[in-house]
């Protein structure tokens, strides 16, 4: 409401693939996932789709919104965005920190699920290009990079080889409520962009990894 009478050319609300990630352990969706996949949350909810359930109300008060108003916008779900500066708590710089400081063996969990990884500039440049559009009235579209889909036990071995640590992997099992699969399908936004993903995972992890251990 406070944007309505505001100058605003382009709103872009962030939300995330976790908006769907209860619909896949349903097997009401296909991997890769388009945008126009099914939201499902189980009932009761359980604790950890608190963020999702946020960003999936977040992406329906957007959508109300545009349809109302003259403002041009649009909703991004990213996917498994990686790259310096995003704080410890996601898979990539926890496992940076783990195998800096682990001596012998490395504890892991769901070694067997995928994600589809996507570099920050990649991410950017998308978000870049859809900010210039000049009709861009309610539409969502998925940001990451489908071709980086890989298993976590060999996003870990990549790591350890670049960063040149052999440690005795111990994978202590599947994360409670954690989702198996996870790949973006980014057809839309590559046609109406006109861009692809640039950076390919071995050069982004070597730019992550100098970043986390000599970029503070």
């Amino acid at each position: 409401d406070w944007l309505r009478d505001k100058k605003v050319k382009n709103l872009i609300y962030s939300s995330s693939s976790e908006v769907y990630s209860q619909s896949y352990a349903l097997n009401l969706i296909k991997i890769p996932t388009d945008e126009n996949a099914l939201i499902s949350f189980k009932s009761p909810i359980d604790d950890r789709m608190s963020y999702g359930l946020s960003k999936f109300f977040g992406e329906f008060l957007i959508s109300s919104f545009l349809k109302d108003t003259k403002i041009n916008g649009c909703i991004v779900r990213f996917h498994n965005i990686y790259g310096p500066r995003m704080g410890n708590k996601h898979v990539i710089p926890e496992l940076i920190k783990r195998i800096e400081t682990s001596k012998i063996n490395l504890k892991i969990y769901g070694g067997k699920q995928t994600r589809a990884f996507c570099y920050i500039d990649d991410a950017i440049n998308f978000l870049y290009i859809l900010s210039k559009k000049k009709k861009n009235k309610f539409e969502i579209y998925h940001i990451g990079n489908s071709k980086a889909e890989i298993k976590i036990l060999a996003l870990v071995k990549k790591i350890l080889n670049l960063m040149n640590k052999k440690l005795k992997i111990k994978d202590y099992g599947e994360p409670p409520a954690s989702v198996a699969r996870r790949c973006p399908n980014i057809n839309r936004i590559i046609k109406e962009t006109n861009y692809k993903p640039k950076i390919n995972l071995n050069v982004g992890l070597l730019k992550t990894i100098e970043w986390y251990l000599n970029g503070k």
